[in-house]
């Protein structure tokens, strides 16, 4: 996995943008979550990178909520850690906004939900990807199940988008 990593970022390297900045960040996130997110699909059956990811994507404007949008299901999804992230010299505030996106099973939904908006790139990723997650037209069948999903997503955007 390290040789396949250093292979992404030689690859993002040699892309005419100056090392280090935004545009090489977002490029960079975009080959990541491309490479270890293949062979995923989502809920509707649909390749999880096209199908998923590059909604969120589109979802966000600034490009950091893009690099973030992109990494966003990355350490959840696929063996890609945190320390990955660091070793590709991701920003810190990209970092820890995809680890505050990176639901841990024993933590409560609310409280997740509560650590991710306070921080304003970890946010704006989330509502993208709970609007892409709540559009139940991308699904073939809706079930009872799916519309109890859409319910709760559909609070927890109220919810962070709220000024509470």
């Amino acid at each position: 996995m390290i040789n396949d990593l250093k292979e992404i970022q030689k690859q993002a390297e040699n892309k005419i943008v100056p090392k280090y900045s935004e545009d090489y960040f977002l490029y960079l996130a975009k080959l990541v979550s491309e490479k270890y997110h293949t062979g995923q699909v989502d809920k509707a059956g649909v390749d999880y990178f096209k199908g998923h990811i590059e909604h969120v994507v589109l979802g966000v404007y600034s490009k950091k909520e893009k690099t973030v949008a992109y990494l966003h299901d990355i350490v959840e999804d696929t063996e890609i850690t945190l320390s990955d992230l660091y070793e590709l010299e991701f920003p810190s505030d990209i970092v820890e906004a995809v680890e505050l996106l990176t639901r841990i099973q024993n933590i409560d939904y609310q409280d997740y939900l509560n650590k991710i908006k306070c921080n304003k790139l970890a946010k704006s990723v989330k509502i993208s990807d709970l609007k892409h997650n709540s559009d139940l037209k991308r699904l073939k069948n809706v079930t009872k199940y799916d519309k109890k999903r859409q319910d709760k997503y559909l609070k927890a955007i109220e919810f962070l988008k709220s000024k509470e």
